[in-house]
């Protein structure tokens, strides 16, 4: 768990690092590169002049299968990426990455004295093992920021999260790959040093340039986006300005039809003409003609996967960010929000039978249910469990610490409206706790649980609360009663069933009159006595008007509604069915009208010590059963 920690905070520091200091980072980068590619003669070994070498025919086959597999892989990658709401950033971000990574690939081939006429393979090999998914992911944790510090502490939060995993999957690929460098074919070693290359290439461009680019890109962004605001506001350009005349758009078509120019691609060779304009039609297709389908849940497993790992490496952020995810893959458009408001976005719509128009709202806490410093890395559990026994209290934790409680079990789920003070923000850790163990990751993203008054539920109505059910209301009416219209709302799901109640209060049009008449709840309870005798003796005590009095404070005694109204005593043998029947208010009252018979049979057995009760409910009240009793006596 130590070690853990220690891992966590190194990657959480680098990230850091590099996304506030992207132009150093940058710089450094670059400059490696260039000194790389510049003074790779220098540290030439001398050896024997280089031989061309002879491929033979199952070689091409190979090679041709390898770069056409890698061509319609990195397309499959941009499609996926072109499925994501921001499509543009991270294209471009995907682009950078591949650029960069490429560049890098040849000045470290040249350094180690490789053939020029191998790059070629060497791009392949990259294309093939480069991994876009966590370069989208990294760049989902820096979309999802609403300023520029922000924007440092979720890349650094992304290579947290990231690091460790990519890390342990480079040393892996490099050592099990690097085998077959010592196969002893030429050929295959060749191979296996490409791919080596390229997993190393790939690793220290995404632990370096592409944090800082992307942070560096976002800054630039916001900035323009600013100064495009301010710009706006005090200036009006003029459209004049800005037009451009026909003469200058011929000019300019001219001199890009250069005729070299037109030479030079003609005198390409047959299969480098063929494999750009399969590569063109690709990039056709993704930019203009892919729809924007639903992104596979692979992304947001990629984002949870390490959860289980480490509970306390920021397990509520990530399910946050993993929920941002998923409502970016399920929409078109959608914007992130961290301020407490409501995202609504709009969905595709797909061909189906029955086309229902959605729309799908990001529910994420008010400022007042956030956790405490839930930017920092989380503690350890010894000080976590330190922190909630001293007069701080559990309320000073952050959000994944007080979930790392619950899950080691040193708090339990039950108190944490108690302990942490925030009803709002207790419904948001437990949905944070139970996500994992529900049948889908996005179980509870429907269930939305803010802009509620949960001080009304704690220890009233309902106990380990995850959110609310909305349920749509309908108003059926104008029903005319007395002389007095009312409109009756109705809440329900259930189709044409406000509607067939409309149609009854219009056939009922000229009205009704109603009178309500000995209204009450009844809760029979069964007693015993030690002999026939005895029973008959509180039969006749329970007849008198003054005996019944006392029974009734004692019933009424225990709620402000409930109040007794009669008593109707059944004898059989040794046994008496007593039937309380009570006036509830507006509520049925079950538990209400129980609670007072209890009290009103503790009151009988002062006078009647003897007395045995069998059952709170022993059937003469006919609860859920067809009885006449009931169209004789009410129930």
């Amino acid at each position: 768990m130590e070690g853990g920690g220690v891992t966590w905070r190194t990657f959480w520091a680098h990230g850091a690092l590099c996304a506030g200091h992207p132009w150093e980072v940058i710089f450094s980068v670059i400059t490696s590169t260039i000194a790389m590619i510049s003074f790779a003669d220098w540290y030439k070994m001398p050896g024997q002049p280089r031989t061309p070498q002879e491929y033979q025919g199952l070689d091409v086959v190979v090679m041709t299968v390898l770069r056409c597999s890698a061509l319609l892989y990195t397309y499959h990658q941009f499609r996926t990426l072109h499925r994501l709401g921001s499509k543009y950033i991270l294209g471009v971000a995907g682009l950078v990455v591949v650029f960069s990574s490429f560049v890098f690939s040849c000045s470290v081939i040249k350094l180690l004295d490789s053939d020029v006429s191998d790059l070629k393979d060497a791009l392949f090999f990259l294309l093939l093992l480069v991994d876009l998914s966590r370069t989208s992911l990294l760049a989902q944790f820096a979309l999802s920021s609403s300023s520029q510090t922000e924007v440092c502490t979720n890349i650094a939060y992304g290579m947290a999260r990231l690091g460790p995993s990519l890390t342990l999957d480079t040393i892996v690929e490099a050592l099990v790959i690097g085998a077959g460098t010592l196969s002893g074919v030429s050929r295959l070693e060749q191979m296996c040093a490409f791919a080596c290359m390229s997993i190393l290439v790939n690793y220290i461009v995404f632990m370096t340039f592409f944090p800082a680019c992307l942070s560096l890109i976002l800054e630039v962004i916001m900035s323009a986006g600013l100064l495009l605001v301010h710009g706006i506001t005090r200036w009006s350009v003029s459209l004049s300005q800005h037009t451009i005349t026909l003469t200058d758009a011929a000019t300019s078509l001219n001199s890009s039809t250069d005729p070299h120019v037109i030479v030079r691609l003609l005198n390409a060779g047959l299969d480098h003409v063929v494999f750009m304009v399969i590569l063109a039609a690709l990039i056709i297709k993704y930019v203009l003609f892919e729809s924007h389908g639903q992104l596979e849940e692979s992304l947001i497993h990629d984002s949870l996967n390490h959860q289980q790992d480490s509970p306390s490496n920021s397990s509520a952020k990530g399910k946050s960010m993993a929920s941002g995810l998923r409502q970016r893959t399920r929409c078109h458009t959608v914007s992130f929000s961290r301020q407490g408001e409501e995202v609504a976005v709009e969905t595709d719509k797909e061909d189906r039978g029955s086309q229902t128009e959605e729309q799908v709202v990001e529910v994420v806490s008010e400022p007042g249910a956030l956790s405490v410093d839930d930017s920092q890395p989380p503690r350890t559990l010894e000080e976590c469990v330190a922190v909630m026994k001293s007069e701080a209290g559990a309320k000073s934790l952050s959000d994944s610490e007080v979930v790392l409680l619950v899950e080691k079990k040193q708090l339990p789920g039950y108190q944490l409206e108690k302990v942490l003070g925030d009803p709002l923000r207790a419904v948001g850790v437990r949905r944070r706790v139970v996500a994992p163990h529900t049948a889908h990751l996005s179980a509870l993203d429907a269930l939305p649980y803010c802009h509620y008054d949960y001080s009304k539920v704690v220890g009233v109505c309902c106990e380990n609360v995850v959110g609310y059910m909305p349920v749509p209301v309908g108003v059926a009416g104008p029903l005319l009663v007395n002389g007095k219209k009312y409109m009756v709302p109705l809440a329900t799901t259930e189709g044409c069933l406000v509607a067939s109640t409309n149609r009854g209060c219009r056939a009922l049009v000229n009205g009704v009159k109603s009178q309500i008449i000995r209204d009450g709840m009844t809760r029979a309870p069964s007693v015993r006595l030690p002999s026939a005798t005895q029973a008959t003796e509180v039969y006749m005590w329970l007849r008198k008007r003054e005996n019944f009095a006392i029974i009734k404070e004692g019933f009424d005694s225990t709620s402000r509604y409930a109040r007794l109204q009669d008593l109707h005593v059944g004898i059989a043998g040794r046994l008496l069915y007593m039937r309380f029947v009570a006036h509830t208010g507006d509520a049925m009252g079950m538990n209400m009208v129980s609670k007072g018979t209890e009290a009103g049979l503790k009151a009988l057995k002062k006078f009647f010590p003897e007395m045995e009760v069998l059952s709170m409910s022993g059937n003469y009240c006919v609860d859920k059963k067809p009885s006449a009793i009931n169209w004789t006596q009410h129930r």
